[in-house]
């Protein structure tokens, strides 16, 4: 994959549903117009996020003052609360090049290999920290010294992707 060019979106706090809403309608378009989109958003309150697959009884003990939400991508329940930086890229489907575009919806790791790799080294910039102890997880996520601080899901169609993640912070 060449550089990356996206719009960035900037950072806006939101509840969790309408960000997931948000991923959703920028997925749509994505897939109409080709262009890949980047924005880093929060929550006014702590949330858990549901998969597209789990069902509510996968929470244990909540209160009305955390939001439950529900995104279209798999994976497992997150937490998003004030350690954690949450973002998401939505693009078309022809920013993977190569024979690896035609892969990418019959095998979802290679969207997390293009695109994780892109953040793995940001991260590295910003961190300083070296291949020796940053490198991508088996599971969409990156890690430092084997435990994952940055995990990911993803959602893929014919035309177009989202790929979002959370980063857990000091």
């Amino acid at each position: 994959m060449g550089k990356l060019e996206a719009l960035y979106f900037g950072y806006d706090t939101e509840e969790a549903a309408t960000n997931m809403a948000v991923d959703e309608v920028l997925e749509g378009i994505a897939a109409a117009t080709g262009h890949t989109f980047l924005r880093f958003y929060d929550t006014p309150r702590n949330a858990i996020v549901l998969s597209i697959s789990d069902h509510p009884s996968v929470i244990k003990g909540s209160d009305e003052k955390i939001e439950i939400s529900r995104r279209i991508t798999g994976g497992k329940p997150i937490f998003l609360g004030s350690n954690t930086l949450s973002y998401s890229i939505e693009g078309s489907i022809d920013l993977i090049e190569g024979e690896s575009k035609g892969s990418a919806l019959s095998n979802p790791n290679i969207l997390h290999n293009v695109l994780g790799t892109h953040i793995l080294e940001a991260l590295k910039k910003v961190t300083g920290l070296g291949s020796d102890r940053m490198a991508l997880g088996d599971v969409y996520s990156v890690t430092v010294d084997g435990k994952p601080i940055v995990g990911h899901a993803q959602h893929l169609s014919a035309k177009s992707f989202i790929y979002h993640g959370v980063i857990a912070i000091d």
